[in-house]
């Protein structure tokens, strides 16, 4: 181990350690014995090992050789490097009296920062605690025990593990990191939360408060049963199961179904939707109207009733006779059988034809019209009539339009249909099989296109919001001059209604005359 030189003396120390260092030029007094010798000779012990330090080899502490010890004091032989001949490593008795005696490094007559009490030189590590300098001087480099670095007494924070007595020591303040600021390792249950792997710390072992035992927060399917938190927890996050997600008892209504217990569970109590209040699916024959699903739902199996199969409402059509309603139901919506669209017989007068026995059948009594009360034609036609007004729109006559399109469909068959009107009284027309097909297009909306008959072509489509006849061959919608176009329910606010043997846009007014017959 190094020590210190007189470099690491104060300054102001100095002239006193050269006034008492040996070897310096300094006067000697020397006195004699008891004998005594001649003045100024050279005077010299008889008796060795006196201790007198006259230098005559008698363990005086001079250097002799003779003893062998190698401590500097060839009287004393003990091998201590002070001259008290003891051996124990205690300064001699000369120590501390101010003045650096053989086989002292320094002596100040007290110890002081930089002269221990053995009057050797203060170095931290040589084993002598000096009181002034050091707060510990264990004689070793080991930072590991009491006594630490620069001779300072060990203590927590200051890096240094004291072994025995530390479990780490990190030196910094942070409590939640590897090493708490006490010096002792982090563990679960200390009460501090050691980050990055600890969620909690308590420092309790309840194991039912918000954090468990092994240090991690109590949530639902840990196991643990949270009081006051949870009412069931298995362990697990089966939603299926008698404890699910919740972590309170599985009850219908809680919106997870239980498995092998609840059919659905949706979470409300709802009886009309998919899943009823009693968690059961909703089905046909429940009793419960499932909304948009069920017109009804009676809970029976009987088809005659105003609640037939798959809980629809009985209606004509439905292929089940409604008892104390209807007469007939045949399943369809065929109005030319015998069982038409009223679920009533079909009969003469009922307004359908019946296929093979009517020829038509317009739903009155009146005998003189196009047909007869025995539902026979009678040759006359089923006329629309209507009296436009220029710059106008034809909505005035739409519904008259619609009415005679209606008309066309009680009737079978045609042979002629016809176009006129005020501009032409004479109009145009079409006879034979042609004309039934316009005219049973016009009854059904439907799209007929170039149909020649007698020299023109007809048409039969749709023009805006309604259906629109002409004999012209152009096609529909189109603004001919001249032209037979009949258009009524174009649109509201548009005066293009149509027109006879003229403007067939924006026409002037004029009365216009459809006959089917």
């Amino acid at each position: 181990m190094t020590r210190l030189g007189l470099s690491h003396v104060p300054l102001l120390l100095v002239p006193l350690l050269l006034c008492a260092c040996p070897g310096s030029d300094v006067v000697v007094v020397e006195t004699t014995a008891a004998t005594g010798t001649s003045a100024g000779g050279s005077e010299s012990e008889t008796s060795a090992g006196d201790g007198d330090g006259d230098g005559d080899g008698d363990g005086d502490g001079d250097g002799d050789p003779a003893t062998g010890d190698g401590d500097g004091d060839p009287a004393t032989g003990d091998g201590d490097g002070d001259m008290s001949g003891d051996g124990d490593g205690e300064p001699g008795e000369l120590c501390g009296n101010g003045i650096v005696d053989p086989g002292e490094e320094c002596d100040v007559g007290e110890e002081t920062a930089f002269c221990d009490g053995d009057c050797s030189y203060s170095v931290c590590g040589d084993g002598w605690w000096n009181m002034v300098s050091e707060e510990c001087d264990d004689g070793n480099a080991a930072d590991d025990d009491g006594c630490v670095g620069s001779c300072e007494a060990a203590v927590c924070g200051d890096q240094h593990v004291y072994v025995g007595v530390e479990d780490c020591d990190d030196g910094d303040d942070d409590d939640t990191d590897d090493c708490k600021n006490d010096c002792t390792a982090p563990s679960c249950g200390d009460g501090v939360v050691w980050d990055g792997n600890e969620e909690c710390d308590d420092q309790n072992d309840i194991d039912t408060d918000a954090c468990l035992n092994n240090c991690t927060s109590a949530s639902c399917g840990d196991g643990v049963l949270w009081e006051g938190v949870e009412l069931c927890d298995d362990g697990n996050l089966d939603d299926n199961d008698a404890c699910p997600g919740s972590c309170a008892p599985a009850v219908c209504g809680d919106g997870y179904v239980l498995a092998n217990d609840e059919q659905c569970d949706d979470g409300n109590d709802v009886d009309t939707d998919a899943c009823k209040s009693d968690c059961t699916d909703a089905v046909c024959g429940d009793g419960i109207v499932w909304q948009g699903v069920e017109d009804c739902d009676d809970q029976n199996g009987d088809n005659s009733d105003a609640c037939v199969a798959g809980c629809e409402a009985a209606s004509c059509g439905d292929g089940f006779l409604h008892q104390g309603v209807e007469t007939c139901d045949d399943g369809n919506s065929d109005n030319t059988d015998a069982c038409p669209g009223s679920c009533e017989p079909a009969t003469c007068g009922d307004g359908y034809i019946q296929l093979g026995v009517e020829d038509c059948d317009d739903g009155n009594d009146i005998d003189d019209d196009f047909c007869a009360n025995d539902c026979t034609t009678t040759g006359n036609g089923l006329v629309f009539f209507g009296d436009f007004t220029g710059g106008e729109d034809g909505e005035a006559y739409c519904g008259d339009w619609q009415l005679f399109r209606q008309q066309l469909q009680q009737v079978q068959n045609f042979s002629f249909v016809s176009i006129s009107g005020s501009n032409d009284p004479q109009g145009v027309s079409c006879n034979g099989p042609a004309a039934d097909t316009i005219c049973q297009a016009l009854a059904d909306g439907q799209e007929v296109s170039g149909v020649a008959c007698d020299g023109r072509t007809w048409n039969v489509g749709t023009c805006g919001a309604g259906i629109e006849l002409n004999a012209q061959g152009n096609g529909d919608c189109a603004c001919t001059d001249p032209g037979y176009t009949v258009r009524p329910c174009i649109n509201n606010n548009n005066p293009n209604w149509g027109g006879v043997n003229g403007l067939t846009c924006n026409a002037p007014s004029q009365t216009i005359e459809v006959v089917c017959g």
